[in-house]
């Protein structure tokens, strides 16, 4: 059962669309936004953000602010320093898609995700399993579209692998899987390995991301997993998350070597931490997760 609950929008920082793409395309301020913090620039990424507040729209600002209090949230040793901001900007982006119906839009079934996934990390087994409801009963559009928009066939990629894996796994969850649309694993698997080699960054960091996830995870194959982390690595080398599983990859399929323990050290000491808590949280390689 765990493994179904880490597939589940496990994305790290989920990107967003409405009908139009132009809100990821490069250089629009989210997608600078979103950019530095994928290379671990949060304070920058806040400030320029808050800069630009009034040229974004309202449900865009909102979700980067969830984006940014969830990174922060993860790679920190006291998550009580971020609960809070986080559980604000969430009850406030989920107000805001209800009362301007947007629902259906990409950017609600994320938030959705992000919903769940704070719910399983804090052990809140049922509200976990309404957030990932409230999602399935809203992804068709997701579905529809994917062919037509890279996000939102990132967000039927992630549906289609987690409910197909589940459904085949968990025998016993059978009748549940009825009342939403169908997954299929392999068509999963097919769009988030066509997506990790997409031309804009934002979305093939998500895609390699959730692919390493699902290599790591769930099939603990770590040779695949391997080769989807040394692309996050390679496009965001000041990102020590990425860096750290990497690390663990490449210990477990037997490449770790002296200098690469030297070379995290190195970039962990040079690194311009926001707080004590994150510090703390990345000093060991091995113990990230």
């Amino acid at each position: 059962m765990k493994n179904l609950f880490i597939i589940l929008w496990m994305g790290m920082m989920p990107v967003f669309a409405q009908s139009q793409d132009n809100f990821l395309q490069k250089g629009s301020p989210l997608y600078h936004s979103l950019s530095l913090m994928h290379d671990f620039r949060f304070k920058e990424a806040k400030d320029y953000m808050e800069k630009n507040k009034s040229t974004v729209r309202r449900g865009e600002y909102l979700f980067f602010h969830v984006n940014y209090y969830w990174w922060l949230y993860v790679i920190s040793n006291d998550k009580k320093i971020y609960h809070d901001s986080l559980v604000n900007f969430l009850n406030q982006a989920n107000e805001f898609y209800k009362k301007n119906n947007e629902e259906r839009s990409y950017i609600a079934l994320m938030t959705y995700g992000f919903d769940y996934r704070l719910a399983f990390k804090e052990d809140r087994f049922i509200d976990a399993l309404r957030s990932a409801h409230k999602t399935a009963r809203r992804i068709q559009t997701s579905l529809d579209s994917a062919e037509y928009s890279p996000y939102y066939k990132l967000t039927a990629a992630i549906y289609l692998f987690s409910t197909g894996y589940g459904r085949e796994k968990y025998w016993y969850l059978y009748p549940y899987f009825l009342t939403i649309p169908d997954g299929d694993i392999q068509k999963g698997l097919d769009y988030l390995r066509e997506l990790s080699g997409h031309s804009n960054p934002v979305i093939a960091t998500e895609a390699s991301y959730v692919l390493m996830r699902i290599y790591r995870d769930v099939y603990e194959n770590y040779s695949k997993a391997y080769k989807e982390s040394k692309k996050l690595v390679q496009v965001h080398p000041d990102n020590l998350f990425y860096l750290a599983l990497h690390l663990q990859h490449r210990d477990k399929t037997g490449l770790l070597t002296p200098q690469d323990i030297t070379n995290y050290r190195n970039k962990y000491q040079h690194t311009d931490f926001i707080n004590d808590a994150s510090k703390n949280f990345f000093k060991n390689w091995r113990n990230i997760r």
